[in-house]
């Protein structure tokens, strides 16, 4: 028996929110440690979690004293309409940047799956590394 999650509902949201969070923290891991060191890396990424604890725990208790249940109500219950609209606003240049991001991670590993899908042969310009593609 399969269970479905309602679109724009808490538990998708809390879902979409966690693979968010394991996607941006898969990527950035390695560079902080190539760039800090073993030592000096694991206290930047512990540091990293007891502030996104802590952070997680605000946001919880916001919505629970609040009875909210998106950020927009969170800003609107404690600094009203302005930063709520502010809120909005950044949650909307927040998403277009992580299309814009899989975008461009798309064109640029595209081509090279396509061209070793199509064993070494050419391929068109539409779809290539080239201006066009």
């Amino acid at each position: 028996m399969k269970k479905q999650i309602r679109p724009g509902g808490v538990k998708s949201s809390v879902f979409s929110l966690i693979i968010l969070c394991l996607g941006a923290g898969t990527l950035s891991i390695p560079y902080v440690f190539y760039t800090n060191g073993i030592v000096f890396g694991t206290f930047l990424l512990l540091v990293g979690a007891l502030l996104s604890i802590y952070t997680g725990w605000l946001v919880v208790i916001c919505c629970h004293r609040l009875n909210a249940s998106r950020y927009e109500e969170i800003a609107m219950g404690t600094y009203g309409k302005k930063a709520s609209m502010i809120t909005s606003a950044c949650m909307l240049a927040c998403l277009i940047g992580f299309v814009m991001s899989y975008i461009v991670l798309f064109k640029e590993l595209m081509p090279y799956t396509i061209s070793h899908l199509n064993k070494g042969r050419p391929l068109p310009e539409i779809i290539g590394t080239g201006t066009i593609g």
